[in-house]
């Protein structure tokens, strides 16, 4: 394990960023009143896909608002530190998937060269309810398409379908290595006495 890779979770407000870190991280689902969040970090080992264990610090992120004429965007200084994004709606709100695809934009746009994971968490509340649903499937489908984006279907009560984004996003982020324009003094010193050896 290296240092922690630094994860932004974002999405519209109350669309339960905060219930879902509760349950992944602490398998806490117990009812309380939570303040609307600033932003809170929480740490987590978790283990990639190849066996790996890696550390992931995870911004719950104050969710974006919908008001009059207001910007949908992000902090400036998120994109020069996140190397991963969770993007998270509600399956019963169409305006809460709205959001997150101009968030997705914002992203593509502001993150320059740097390579920044974007995973979506369709979120619900019940299992395998869908009577409120309000954003369809086939939109989803299409539109994760188009982008070339991860999407995970999550259910707040069913803990073990919250792990998949989070391993997937530790799987990728530690997937390649950090490529550098610097060769080792080493190689460099080796290849110099292999050329004076072949032209002896």
């Amino acid at each position: 394990m290296g240092k922690p890779s630094k994860v932004f979770v974002c999405g519209l407000k109350g669309v339960g960023k905060t219930t879902l870190l509760e349950q992944l991280i602490y398998n806490n689902l117990e009812k309380q009143d939570i303040h609307p969040t600033i932003e809170d970090i929480y740490v987590a080992s978790i283990e990639t896909d190849r066996g790996t264990r890696e550390v992931l610090r995870i911004y719950d992120t104050e969710g974006v608002g919908l008001f009059e004429n207001a910007d949908i965007s992000l902090p400036k200084s998120f994109y020069s530190i996140a190397e991963a994004f969770v993007l998270v709606y509600s399956v019963e709100s169409k305006q809460s998937f709205d959001v997150i695809e101009v968030l997705k934009k914002e992203i593509d746009k502001n993150k320059e060269k740097r390579e920044i994971i974007t995973v979506v968490i369709g979120l619900s509340r019940k299992q395998d309810d869908t009577t409120a649903r309000q954003v369809e499937p086939t939109q989803v489908a299409g539109w994760i398409a188009r982008e070339k984006v991860k999407h995970f279907d999550c259910c707040v009560p069913n803990r073990q379908s919250l792990f998949p984004p989070f391993v997937h996003v530790a799987s990728k982020i530690t997937l390649a290595p950090v490529k550098t324009p610097f060769v080792p003094l080493a190689m460099v010193t080796r290849k110099q006495k292999d050329t004076a050896t072949h032209s002896k």
